[in-house]
C-alpha cells in the first residue's frame, strides 16, 4: 500500500508537472515574442516546480493562477512599450527631410548661382564699356576723314554727309551709355563758317575718344556727357551748313 501510495504521488506531481508546462506553453506560444514563448516557459516551470511540489492541489492551482496573471501582465507591458520605440518608416525620414531647414547642399548651390550672376553682371559691363569705347573711336576716325574730304574738295559730297549722320547716331548712344540724355549743349562761340566746324568737331570727336578711353567702366562720367552733347550741338551746326 505504501508502494502504491507513493506511486500515486509521483504521478501526481508528474500530472501537474506536465499540465503546468503545458498550460505556460500553450498560453505563450500565443505572443508575439519567442523568447517568451520558448526560453520563458522553462524558465517560468522550474520556478514553479521549485515552490510548490509539496503544496496541496487547491493551493497549487491559485499560485499557478496568479503567477499566469503576472506573466500576462509582464508580456502585455513589454508589448506597449516595444511599439512606442518603433523606429520611423522610411515615408515619415523622407517627410522629414523635405519640410525640415535647407540642406547645406542647397545653401552651396545657391551661392554658386549669386557667384554667377555676379559674373555675368560683369560680363555684361565689360562688353557693354567694349562698345562704347569702339563708337567713340569711331566717331573720332569718321570726323578726321569727313574734315579731310572737305579741305580736299572744298564741299561734303553724299558719302561725307552720312559719315555725320553715322557720327551723329553714335555720340548719341556714348552719351545714353554714360547716362546722359537730352538735347545738345549749348555754344556760345559758334563756328563761324563750314571749315572751322568741322575742325571742331574733330577736335571734340578725339577729345571724346580720349575720355571714355580713360574712364572706368563703372563710373558715371559727367564730362563724357558734356562733350557728346557739345559734339551733337556741333554736328547739328554743320549739317545746317551744309544745306
Amino acid at each position: 500500500m505504501a508502494i502504491t501510495r507513493s506511486s500515486q504521488v509521483i504521478h501526481q506531481k508528474s500530472a501537474r508537472r506536465l499540465k503546468l508546462k503545458l498550460n505556460i506553453r500553450s498560453w505563450l506560444g500565443a505572443t508575439s515574442d519567442d523568447r517568451w514563448s520558448s526560453q520563458g516557459s522553462e524558465e517560468l516551470l522550474v520556478i514553479l516546480e521549485s515552490v510548490t511540489l509539496q503544496m496541496p492541489a487547491v493551493k497549487f492551482r491559485q499560485l499557478a493562477k496568479l503567477t499566469l496573471l503576472i506573466v500576462v501582465l509582464s508580456a502585455c507591458e513589454y508589448s506597449v512599450s516595444a511599439q512606442r520605440i518603433r523606429p520611423p518608416s522610411p515615408t515619415e525620414i523622407l517627410d522629414a527631410q523635405r519640410s525640415g531647414p535647407s540642406s547645406d547642399e542647397d545653401q552651396r548651390l545657391g551661392s554658386i548661382e549669386d557667384e554667377m550672376r555676379a559674373k555675368r553682371a560683369i560680363k555684361y559691363a565689360e562688353q557693354n564699356y567694349k562698345k562704347n569705347l569702339a563708337r567713340a573711336q569711331e566717331v573720332a576716325e569718321l570726323a578726321k576723314n569727313v574734315n579731310l574730304s572737305f579741305k580736299e574738295n572744298r564741299a561734303l559730297n553724299r558719302d561725307d554727309l552720312k559719315k555725320i549722320e553715322k557720327m551723329q547716331k553714335l555720340a548719341k548712344q556714348i552719351r545714353s551709355n554714360a547716362g546722359g540724355s537730352g538735347d545738345g549743349a549749348k555754344i556760345e562761340e559758334r563756328p563761324r563758317d563750314l571749315t572751322e566746324a568741322l575742325d571742331r568737331v574733330a577736335e571734340m570727336s578725339d577729345s571724346l575718344r580720349e575720355r571714355v578711353e580713360k574712364t572706368p567702366r563703372q563710373v558715371v562720367s559727367a564730362s563724357v556727357i558734356d562733350e557728346a552733347n557739345v559734339l551733337l550741338e556741333l554736328i547739328n551746326i554743320v549739317r545746317g551748313m551744309s544745306r
